[in-house]
């Protein structure tokens, strides 16, 4: 494939990964592709990446305690985060059908979509350099009991939010949805989070609502 030539060079060499892609998808067929090869730069590098969407589910039991899933599969094996899945989008599911799907199957609660509140939506760039995420967080608008505390995917544990910062959790959620969630608790917000390197070493986000 031709390489070919962005019109501010200088520019595209301080784009993020996920940038360049975005720049590639555009304006690929744009401009030409005659300048020195000092001004070029090779298309074919440029890896595009798969959309996934998901739900999370925040549940609560009477204490106010937030369950946890300590993961034991990938993504994020090893660490803490609200349970939840992929969505069936072959099916048709919607987010909401997802969330109450989901919590049918891993944590054995018969929910309607009365009992569920869509707290949060949350957009991941180039998240471990494999994927892009578009998660939806759910948030149980009652209080919860768990009868089975362990299944296939981990171990699920209540944590009060003044110990989840010493938990092994994502930087992402430490650091940005946690405390988003946590603000507009029973509302809404939608943050898009651009992450880079293998374990998302450089992040950056904007708020798009909810400020």
């Amino acid at each position: 494939m031709l390489p070919c030539v962005h019109p501010n060079i200088e520019i595209y060499t301080k784009y993020s990964p996920s940038q360049r892609s975005y720049y590639d998808a555009r304006y690929l067929t744009k401009y030409s592709c005659t300048h020195s090869s000092a001004n070029r730069y090779d298309v074919s590098m440029q890896t595009k990446l798969p959309y996934r969407i998901a739900v999370l589910c925040y549940v609560f039991d009477e204490q106010d305690r937030l369950l946890l899933l300590h993961r034991a599969n990938e993504p994020n094996k090893g660490l803490y985060s609200p349970p939840g899945g992929k969505l069936h989008m072959d099916d048709g599911e919607s987010p909401a059908e997802c969330a109450l799907r989901e919590m049918r199957e891993e944590l054995l609660l018969d929910l309607d979509f009365n009992d569920i509140h869509l707290t949060g939506l949350v957009s991941e760039c180039g998240f471990g350099g494999q994927t892009h995420w578009l998660m939806f967080l759910y948030e149980v608008t009652r209080p919860m009991q768990i009868e089975r505390m362990a299944f296939d995917e981990g171990t699920l544990e209540w944590h009060g939010w003044d110990e989840i910062d010493g938990l092994n959790i994502p930087d992402t959620d430490r650091k940005i949805i946690y405390p988003l969630f946590r603000k507009h608790r029973r509302g809404f917000f939608h943050v898009h989070i651009n992450c880079e390197g293998e374990r998302g070493e450089n992040i950056t986000w904007r708020l798009e609502s909810g400020g």
